[in-house]
């Protein structure tokens, strides 16, 4: 166990702390978009109206989604180069690692959200794309040990405390 390092049940019980909340994070966005689509199968658009504007709204939430993934990503590389520059024993860095990671997923998760309420709106699956894309990345970047190991450029001794 390096110097000021907390014990391993902690460690393993702050690993499955970050794999959850990253999972549920998944799993809610998912369970929006499947909500979202059982509504509006059941009872229509709630504005179909709306569909009139799909000119722009469509390429508008293109234009979004990938600036939004472009911010996100970097504000979570500019994390992860802090972590390493910062070292820090291991807890200390999968507390920071945690923050951003959530950080990651709370800015995306915004697509989610603006693309369902845009598919209830209308009940064009156009919208609901985006979500599901997006989604598919958070899940990409759901964290595993060897992942974490690389990303946090962990030591020898840290990533044995990891993968006890």
């Amino acid at each position: 166990m390096s110097q000021n390092s907390l014990p391993a049940d902690d460690i393993r019980s702050l690993w499955k702390n970050i794999r959850i909340m990253c999972l549920a994070m998944i799993v809610m966005s998912s369970a929006f978009l499947l909500v979202a689509l059982v509504i509006c199968e059941v009872s229509g658009p709630v504005r179909p109206g709306i569909n009139e504007y799909k000119k722009w709204l469509l390429p508008a939430l293109a234009v979004i989604t990938f600036l939004v993934f472009l911010f996100a990503r970097a504000r979570l590389q500019r994390g992860i180069l802090q972590l390493r520059e910062d070292g820090g024993t291991l807890s200390q860095k999968l507390l920071a690692y945690r923050v951003v990671m959530v950080k990651y997923f709370a800015a995306i998760e915004w697509v989610v959200i603006l693309g369902t309420i845009l598919f209830l709106s209308t009940a064009d699956f156009s919208y609901l794309v985006f979500s599901a894309i997006i989604i598919g990345f958070m899940a990409a970047n759901l964290p595993r040990k060897n992942r974490v190991t690389d990303l946090l450029q962990l030591d020898s001794v840290q990533s044995a405390e990891l993968n006890q």
